[in-house]
């Protein structure tokens, strides 16, 4: 098992003020995905070495869930569903790719009915009991893949193809946003169906994907360090490269950006004070 510690890193930005010297949480071994749930105000985080979702909290409880089989072949973005349920994608290697739900009562299954060969990493909430599965297979060097409405009950249905590599998810603003790290695009599909996704903006190798406020969505990279991506297309850095760029997600409230970055022997959490704005698409007149 990686020995490699998280580190999370406090900082917070005061006008007039030194920033207070950065805080170094211990939480996980090897993070991935990550998600936000502003109601419970708790950071979910896959943690690869541990084959855990575990939680954090400011006042530094940290609930966690076990996976099943979780360190076997590497986990991607997890989610929260409005009941509780927590879903995260088993990448799988070809080999034994897998979607694991964790209900509230702290039972785990893995989803029936889907193919292990599918390679999967990033995950979106849908309606019903669903989720938006991203994916792609591998044949030698050359990777093609979609994105598919998957039933926690067990099976899925294919909404788009003809993607190369398709990374991560996200839903903003009623929009399925969708990463293709293979072509450096970030695609949108504004329709209830996600049965077409258009291209929106080119970030380089992009990653996993996080709702940003206005209808915006943010982009991590495996070399440009977080991009903030709006429906019309224009972009902005928001956090510079430092290294591998994987998960993401933001808190409104509390103006912060958490970034996972993976490097060679470790992998860091870092949360980034930053105020994104309500409306950080609008066009100023």
């Amino acid at each position: 098992m990686r020995t490699a510690n998280l580190l999370l890193i406090l900082s917070t930005l005061a006008c007039g003020h030194a920033a207070p010297a950065p805080t170094t949480l211990t939480v996980a071994e090897a993070p991935n995905g990550l998600w936000w749930d502003s109601g419970s105000r708790t950071l979910f985080i896959a943690d690869e070495a541990s084959g855990r979702v575990v939680g954090w909290r400011d006042d530094g409880t940290a609930p966690a869930a076990v996976i099943p089989d979780g360190k076997k072949s590497g986990l991607g973005q997890v989610v929260r569903l409005a009941d509780g349920t927590l879903v995260v994608p088993r990448f799988g290697h070809g080999e034994d790719g897998a979607i694991i739900v964790l209900a509230p009562d702290g039972s785990a299954h893995a989803v029936g009915g889907l193919s292990s060969k599918r390679r999967r990493i990033g995950l979106a909430p849908a309606a019903g009991g669903k989720v938006y599965s991203a994916w792609f297979d591998k044949e030698g060097e050359r990777s093609t893949g979609g994105v598919s409405e998957v039933s926690l009950a067990g099976g899925e249905r294919d909404l788009a193809g003809g993607l190369e590599k398709p990374i991560g998810l996200a839903i903003s603003d009623g929009s399925l946003y969708v990463s293709d790290q293979a072509t450096g695009a970030v695609l949108r599909c504004p329709t209830p169906d996600y049965a077409r996704f258009e291209p929106v903006a080119k970030v380089a190798a992009p990653d996993l994907l996080a709702p940003g406020p206005g209808g915006a969505v943010l982009v991590a990279s495996k070399s440009a360090g977080v991009t903030l991506v709006c429906p019309d297309g224009h972009s902005r850095n928001l956090v510079a490269a430092v290294a591998a760029t994987r998960g993401v997600a933001y808190d409104s409230a509390s103006h912060r950006l958490f970034v996972v970055e993976h490097e060679a022997k470790r992998s860091t959490l870092r949360v980034v004070p930053m105020n994104i704005g309500d409306r950080p698409c609008a066009v100023s007149p």
